[in-house]
């Protein structure tokens, strides 16, 4: 498995938006925080995601493109960099509890459950 970090932004997205793509990339294994060695978890900057995969880089990218269409203002669209990590070393602020999305939420936006 190979690991990740990916930046997605969306031009001109609310809030909402950003709520939504921060769901959707958590149902293929993106998320907006960091585990550190001591088991610590920490927030990453403003949309940024780490995950680990089996997708190579490019279907990685691909997927988060997708799911970042789905969720973005009509006639906009995201800006996406995937790129493969080894070794880290960060100053950021410990995650709040992570909060879980409901199932019915991903379904209402159309978006694919992975299980």
């Amino acid at each position: 498995m190979s690991k990740y970090a990916i930046r997605c932004t969306i031009h001109d997205g609310s809030w909402q938006d950003y709520e939504n793509l921060h769901s959707a990339l958590a149902t293929i294994g993106c998320f907006r925080n960091i585990l550190a060695d001591n088991g610590t978890r920490y927030s990453l900057p403003d949309a940024t995601y780490v995950c680990t995969t089996l997708m190579s880089v490019e279907q990685l990218r691909d997927a988060v493109v997708q799911l970042a269409q789905r969720v973005s203002p009509p006639g906009t669209g995201p800006e996406v960099i995937v790129f493969e990590w080894g070794n880290s070393a960060w100053y950021l602020k410990p995650a709040p509890a992570q909060a879980t999305v409901p199932l019915a939420t991903l379904a209402a936006l159309g978006l694919p459950v992975y299980r």
